[in-house]
């Protein structure tokens, strides 16, 4: 999985549970982290994108981490790598299995 799928896996997930759980402040990241809003962007707000990657690498993110890895760091992202104007979705996140999260990840990456 590339960084950019990653990206776009926890985007989906949140948008997913933003239907479940609506919030105020996962409206306002939806909003800015959306990677499909401009062709040439990674996400609305270029600065999510480029905190996305200075999280990745200070965790060490490799294209060749397992579901659980990448599921892991996904919730460690969402605790602490999310700018603090946000909040902490990583709670929310965890309502997501493993399994679910596998299947959205392959999804991902077939769909590229």
């Amino acid at each position: 999985m590339t960084e950019k799928q990653f990206f776009y896996a926890i985007f989906r997930v949140l948008d997913c549970l933003y239907d479940e759980k609506p919030t105020e402040e996962l409206d306002f990241y939806l909003c800015d982290a959306n990677p499909s809003v401009f062709t040439d962007s990674l996400s609305a707000d270029p600065a999510i994108w480029e905190d996305f990657k200075v999280f990745l690498v200070r965790e060490h993110f490799s294209v060749s981490l397992s579901e659980k890895e990448t599921y892991d760091l996904a919730q460690k992202y969402l605790k602490t790598g999310v700018k603090v104007q946000y909040g902490d979705f990583s709670e929310l996140f965890a309502e997501i299995e493993l399994e679910e999260w596998g299947k959205l990840c392959r999804i991902v990456v077939d769909g590229e």
